[in-house]
């Protein structure tokens, strides 16, 4: 039986695995609890936030993002990390492409 007890799902290779297990560390270190940083294309050879995103969906259908162990009442939860992209919300907002691209100059700071 594993002694993980928080799996921390990202949908990116490098960075968000880095930054989500350093966000998470301090944390589940002060209470004692084991943690996995999971990427995305370990749960699907794709990966990618559409990946995690199901994976979501599922695990909530069937009640499973928090589990309890009958045998020693312990817990362990699954969490997801999905950032939003810059080209989604451009596209959600329908912002004409002159503006989108003075918004993208700005948000890089050229």
């Amino acid at each position: 039986m594993s002694a993980t007890r928080v799996f921390i799902l990202v949908e990116g290779r490098h960075t968000d695995v880095f930054f989500y297990g350093e966000l998470s560390r301090p944390v589940c270190e002060a209470v004692g609890l084991e943690r996995e940083i999971v990427r995305a294309d370990r749960v699907s050879g794709s990966g990618g936030k559409q990946s995690l995103l199901a994976l979501y969906r599922y695990l909530e259908a069937r009640d499973s993002l928090t589990e309890r162990s009958k045998g020693t009442g312990m817990e362990s939860w699954c969490l997801f990390y999905l950032d939003k992209d810059v080209d989604d919300i451009h596209l959600t907002l329908s912002i004409p492409s002159v503006t989108r691209s003075k918004m993208l100059s700005l948000c890089m700071g050229t």
